[in-house]
């Protein structure tokens, strides 16, 4: 197969512009009937990446089954496999490219019936450097190639061949810890209208799981709202923002008018969701993130509640449709960007605004009596200004004072009487969930 004979079309993802988180005497603890919950562990489902210095020997794009791709690095080369949903391709090609652009290694693989891919590249390059990977699908061998996967990073460094890492990998983690903390019911809310509502109980109709129901949003969305290339193109981008209700009625909108309506659509069908503001690059036409300005927000997606998680979604990033020149272009779906893995999503996408959410809390509250004062700590909380200490004795209604740290000491407490103590944490959204309380008895 010749070069000259074969062109690509690439389908290039969507930049967005969208302006649119005691003597000796031992305390102890009891339940406090203020409910709290305890933190969600934010972690990947198995099958991510492994971690190898500063970049990974395995990369995978998401945690769909259905429309994917992984890639291992070895001594053998470099194993990809994954599932495309695009069925009328029957042909998948890789190239790795060097820093100048030219392909060092390329692999072909069948595309069977099942949308799945498997081949190895041969790594017969050695030097260090920067390289990149590249997927691409076909009908067949001399035809049009559509792009699957473009400009994924690699490198050899002292002879080590990784993936690289993201920039802004060890930023969006952050997130990602600070997401764990979060009470999910504070993002149920629903505001939908009438039309709404009715679509999407329609849509999610004798379904349970909640993720299917997800998915059955995350389509219909990707299916018929077009991305307004007029307003984006003519700087006029406040004209496509529009609320939920607006662009359910129009089928157009930026990225803001996508993440609202999914927003609605999915707390409608009883499933916490919340909205996310960052930065997205077009690694297509060569932005990275040293070339950018990384605390502009120009992107909004989305995050769910799912399988006791956050999970990434960009509906708009997985919608090929389009609206220009004043015509609806229907284009491609995909699940590229449908609970994608950090390490992949940090590829294009910065998490700039944290999540608006009061502070979880608070754990670890210990206190030790010392006469009549007492030494309270307890585990900072992520997200928290200040936090407010409660006291009482056993007749007497609670008592509020201020801590600015996650430590206080009270004096001037009542001589040979109990007391009980509980913290809970505050930032600009409002009093978090009490801590457990823990109670003690003063000294004479």
């Amino acid at each position: 197969m010749t070069k000259s004979r074969t062109f690509f079309k690439f389908i290039a993802q969507i930049l967005l512009a969208s302006f649119l988180c005691m003597s000796g005497m031992s305390v102890s603890a009891q339940t406090n009937s203020v409910s709290s919950q305890s933190p969600v562990v934010n972690t990947s489902p198995k099958g991510g990446t492994i971690r190898a210095g500063s970049g990974y020997k395995i990369l995978r794009s998401n945690f769909n089954p259905d429309n994917y791709f992984q890639a291992e690095i070895s001594k053998k080369g470099v194993l990809v496999k994954g599932k495309t949903i695009e069925t009328k391709n029957k042909l998948a090609w890789f190239i790795i490219k060097n820093a100048s652009g030219k392909t060092v290694a390329e692999a072909f693989s069948g595309i069977g019936r099942d949308g799945s891919y498997q081949s190895t590249l041969p790594q017969t390059f050695k030097a260090d450097g920067k390289y990149t990977l590249n997927i691409y699908a076909a009908p067949q061998k001399y035809s049009t190639y559509d792009t699957v996967f473009y400009g994924i990073p690699m490198e050899i460094k002292n002879g080590d061949f990784t993936f690289m890492a993201s920039l802004i990998y060890a930023s969006n983690s952050q997130h990602a810890k600070e997401a764990a903390l979060i009470d999910s019911p504070e993002y149920i809310q629903s505001t939908a209208d009438t039309d709404i509502k009715r679509k999407t109980l329609a849509l999610i109709a004798g379904i349970n799981n909640p993720k299917q129901k997800v998915k059955v949003i995350h389509d219909w969305i990707t299916e018929n709202i077009y991305y307004d290339w007029d307003a984006f193109n003519s700087g006029n981008i406040d004209s496509s923002l529009g609320s939920a209700d607006e662009v359910f009625k129009s089928k157009r909108s930026v990225c803001q008018g996508y993440a609202e309506l999914f927003l609605a659509m999915v707390r409608e069908a009883g499933i916490p969701c919340r909205l996310i503001e960052g930065n997205a690059i077009w690694t297509s036409e060569g932005q990275t993130w040293q070339n950018v300005y990384k605390t502009k927000v120009n992107h909004v997606w989305n995050e769910v509640f799912l399988d006791t998680r956050w999970v990434i979604l960009d509906v708009t990033w997985d919608s090929g449709n389009k609206y220009e020149n004043g015509k609806f272009i229907k284009g491609k779906k995909n699940y590229t960007y449908f609970d994608p893995t950090m390490e992949f999503f940090s590829l294009d996408h910065l998490i700039i605004a944290k999540p608006v959410y009061k502070p979880a809390a608070p754990a670890g509250l210990n206190g030790t009596l010392v006469g009549t004062a007492v030494n309270l700590t307890w585990n900072p909380v992520a997200g928290a200004e200040y936090y407010n200490v409660y006291i009482r004795t056993l007749y007497e209604s609670y008592d509020v004072i201020v801590a600015e740290d996650a430590k206080i000491r009270i004096t001037g407490l009542k001589r040979s009487t109990k007391h009980y103590f509980y913290v809970t944490a505050v930032n600009s959204l409002g009093e978090g969930n009490a801590s457990a309380t823990v109670t003690g008895t003063t000294g004479q």
